[in-house]
């Protein structure tokens, strides 16, 4: 059977593209193209980027005065925690909520980390943020971090009630960046490489546990930086091997080549 794309019309090679909520598929131009609400799933050309990372339309934003903290989803006053911050019942039971939470996920990240780099990843400062914190970062659904390059010090906070598997990401993802900093391949031409290859840490861990849903879902990030940095590498693991890419990550981050092809 052919796909279509329900925008374009237009036929669609292999699986397509699509938003939560919406049932259409669409060709990457027009997924590139097109805002979609998370909530009630139609299509918008004004949307807000709630702290969750989702897209709302201004009806759902006008009915919602407050979403979940951690998923976006449209919550009432009686979903407030002690400190006034908006949780949905399925993320405070599933979210992380304490330091030995924190602990708990991030030691299965540190096993992983300290398998393929020679780094003290575990010297880096990792703690909960605070309430007062969560409400500064409400557009950062995950955490936040202070790499070293920046202020002088690497630090990362994991927001209250992040679920534990995004948790495990976010987290790969900065440490990734720690040992970026402490390597000097920060550069102000390479950052498509530079977020590229954190993203493509956190697909290397995912296939590490067999969560394929994840990699598609950087695979189809739209973001340029991102998600086409990330296609860098993509394309490089898939012509010359994981262990390749991961062994010669410095010289990739450094290639005139490739941030040529990033910035063309």
């Amino acid at each position: 059977m052919v796909k279509r794309c329900s925008k374009c019309s237009r036929m669609i090679k292999g699986e397509g593209f699509t938003f939560p909520n919406y049932t259409g598929i669409l060709c990457r131009d027009c997924y590139e193209s097109t805002f979609v609400c998370s909530v009630c799933g139609k299509q918008s050309d004004r949307i807000i980027l709630k702290s969750s990372g989702y897209s709302v339309c201004r009806d759902c934003e006008q009915r919602a005065s407050l979403v979940c903290r951690s998923c976006g989803t449209p919550v009432d006053s009686d979903n407030l925690d002690e400190d006034d911050i908006p949780v949905c019942s399925h993320c405070k039971g599933k979210g992380i909520i304490s330091s030995q939470d924190l602990y708990n996920v991030v030691s299965i990240v540190y096993r992983f980390m300290e398998k393929h780099f020679e780094y003290d990843f575990r010297s880096i400062p990792l703690r909960m943020a605070t309430p007062e914190e969560m409400k500064i970062h409400r557009d950062d659904s995950l955490g936040f971090a202070e790499h070293s390059g920046h202020s002088g010090k690497d630090e990362i906070a994991v927001i209250r009630y992040t679920p534990k598997e995004k948790a495990r990401y976010f987290l790969v993802h900065e440490l990734t960046h720690c040992w970026q900093f402490s390597r000097r391949l920060i550069a102000d031409n390479n950052n498509k490489l530079v977020e590229g290859f954190a993203v493509w840490m956190e697909t290397f861990y995912a296939a590490s546990i067999d969560d394929s849903d994840h990699i598609r879902s950087c695979l189809r990030n739209p973001d340029s930086v991102y998600g086409g940095g990330y296609r860098v590498y993509y394309d490089l693991e898939r012509k010359l091997g994981a262990d390749f890419v991961l062994s010669n990550a410095e010289k990739f981050h450094r290639s005139e080549q490739l941030i040529n092809l990033t910035q063309s």
